[in-house]
């Protein structure tokens, strides 16, 4: 049976022995360009303002053609079911 404070022991030994398998891994070199928080996303991914503009509109367009359909229904609904 191994003892806590064994076991404290040999899990510091173990974090020591990380700690220097980190250490004698490379590390990347920082580059001295600057990028844009667009070109992070990548270019696939940006919209510009027009197209942002035309998406919201069309997504409008299509929630008010819901609605005033909705409300036709309703008014149908109304008038053909009350006696």
């Amino acid at each position: 049976m191994i003892t806590r404070k064994e076991y404290q022991n040999s899990q510091k030994r173990n974090s020591i022995d990380d700690d220097f398998i980190k250490r004698d891994e490379p590390v990347e070199q920082p580059s001295l360009k600057r990028i844009r928080p667009e070109e992070k996303k990548g270019k696939a991914h940006a919209m510009t303002t027009e197209q942002k503009t035309k998406r919201l509109g069309r997504r409008l367009n299509w929630a008010i053609a819901f609605l005033i359909l909705a409300i036709i229904v309703v008014y149908l609904i109304l008038i053909y079911v009350n006696p």
